[in-house]
C-alpha cells in the first residue's frame, strides 16, 4: 500500500487529541491493518505519547491514568504504561523516562465510562499444575498449550513456594528443541514460553473494537552464583489470520500483530519474592487469536561463544490470568479467568 506519511501524522495527532472522526478512525484502522510500515510508525508514535504521559505522572503534573468516577478498571495505573522495544529517536526519548513500561494498542476511538461483561478465555494450565513439562518446540501454532524454550513444571524448590496451587513453572534454558537442532543456529539469550488463545468464538463481543483484555503473570528470581542480573517480561499480542504465520513472524521480525501490550520488570524486584506483571490491551475487531509470552532475560555478559544456551539457576513463573471485557453491556460483572487444568 502506498503510504502518505503526512496523512498518517494527521491521523495519529487526531487520535492523540481525541479529535478522530468515525471516518478517520475507519481509515486509520484500514491503514494499520494493511500496511506493516504504518503499524511500525504507529507503535513508535504510541511509545512517544506514553513516554510523555509517564513523565507527566513522575513529575506530579497530572494523574492521567486515574479512572473515571464509579467505573471499575482493572490495573488502572500499573497496566496503563507498558514496554515495547523502540526504534530510532523514540528509543532515546522514552527509555530514559522510566524502567517498567510503555503501552501501545490498536487505534480505537477514545471512550468514556462503560459497563462491562467479563468473558471466559480458554487459557490452558495457567497455574502450571500439570506434571508434564511444557513443550520445548518454540512458538506454537496450536491452541491451548504452552510451548517455547526448555522449562519444567515443579513443586516448591530453592525456597520458592508456588504462588498458587501445588506447582509452578521454572525456566531451564534459553533454547528449544527446534533452535538447538537447527544447523548454524544457537539461541543463547532469553528464555521464552508462549500460548496461543483462540478468539474466533468471541467475534460478536469484540466487533465494536472496544473490548479489552486484562492480563497478569507472577515471577520470582533466586540468583545463581554467576548471575549478575535478570529481567522478566510478559507480552500479549493480537493477530488476524491463521496461526501458521507465527514461527515466521518471530524468526523474520515481521511485526504482523495488530496490537500488543507488555510489562518488563527488573529481576531485583522479584528477588526472593513473587512480583506481578500486568497490563491491558484493546482488542482489534478483526482479531482471530492472541499470543501470550512469558520471558526471562539474563543481564550482563552471556556465556562464552560455543558454550551453548544460557542455563537459568532459579527463574520461576506462576498464576497467569487473562480476562476479556466487552463494552456497552447493561449489567456489569467482575470475574477472573483461570486455567483449565490438565
Amino acid at each position: 500500500m502506498n503510504m502518505d506519511p503526512n496523512r498518517l501524522h494527521v491521523l495519529f495527532a487526531a487520535h492523540s487529541d481525541g479529535r478522530l472522526t468515525a471516518e478517520e478512525h475507519a481509515e486509520l484502522q484500514e491503514r494499520l491493518r494493511a500496511d506493516a510500515e504504518a503499524r511500525r510508525l504507529w507503535f513508535v508514535h504510541q511509545d512517544v505519547e506514553d513516554g510523555l504521559h509517564a513523565l507527566a505522572q513522575q513529575d506530579g503534573a497530572v494523574d492521567l491514568a486515574a479512572p473515571a468516577a464509579n467505573v471499575k478498571a482493572a490495573h488502572a495505573r500499573r497496566g496503563w504504561l507498558q514496554w515495547r522495544p523502540l526504534t530510532a529517536a523514540a528509543a532515546g526519548l522514552v527509555l530514559g523516562l522510566f524502567s517498567a513500561s510503555v503501552v501501545f494498542a490498536y487505534a480505537v476511538p477514545r471512550v468514556g465510562p462503560w459497563a462491562e461483561r467479563v468473558l471466559a478465555l480458554p487459557l490452558a494450565d495457567a497455574g502450571f499444575e500439570g506434571e508434564e513439562a511444557p513443550a520445548a518446540q518454540g512458538v506454537p501454532v496450536r491452541f491451548g498449550l504452552w510451548s517455547g524454550d526448555f522449562s519444567e513444571s515443579t513443586t516448591a524448590q530453592q525456597g520458592v513456594v508456588p504462588k498458587e496451587g501445588r506447582r509452578m513453572l521454572r525456566f531451564l534454558r534459553a533454547d528449544s528443541a527446534v533452535s538447538s537442532a537447527a544447523a548454524g543456529v544457537e539461541k543463547r539469550s532469553s528464555g521464552n514460553l508462549y500460548q496461543v488463545v483462540d478468539l474466533r468464538a468471541w467475534r460478536e463481543e469484540i466487533a465494536d473494537g472496544q473490548a479489552v483484555v486484562d492480563w497478569s503473570a507472577w515471577y520470582q528470581w533466586v540468583p545463581g552464583a554467576e548471575e549478575t542480573g535478570m529481567e522478566f517480561m510478559t507480552n500479549v499480542w493480537a493477530f488476524t489470520g491463521t496461526t501458521e504465520i507465527l514461527p515466521r513472524n518471530w524468526k523474520e521480525h515481521l511485526y504482523q500483530e495488530t496490537a500488543k501490550s507488555s510489562h518488563r520488570m527488573n529481576g531485583e524486584e522479584a528477588r526472593g519474592k513473587w512480583r506481578e506483571t500486568a497490563g491491558r490491551m484493546t482488542v482489534p475487531a478483526d482479531t482471530d487469536f492472541l499470543v501470550i509470552e512469558l520471558k526471562v532475560i539474563p543481564q550482563g555478559p552471556g556465556p562464552e561463544a560455543g558454550a551453548g544456551a544460557y542455563r537459568f539457576s532459579g527463574c520461576f513463573a506462576d498464576d497467569v490470568r487473562i480476562v476479556l471485557r466487552s463494552h456497552g453491556r447493561q449489567d456489569p460483572q467482575v470475574a477472573e479467568v483461570r486455567a483449565t487444568r490438565r
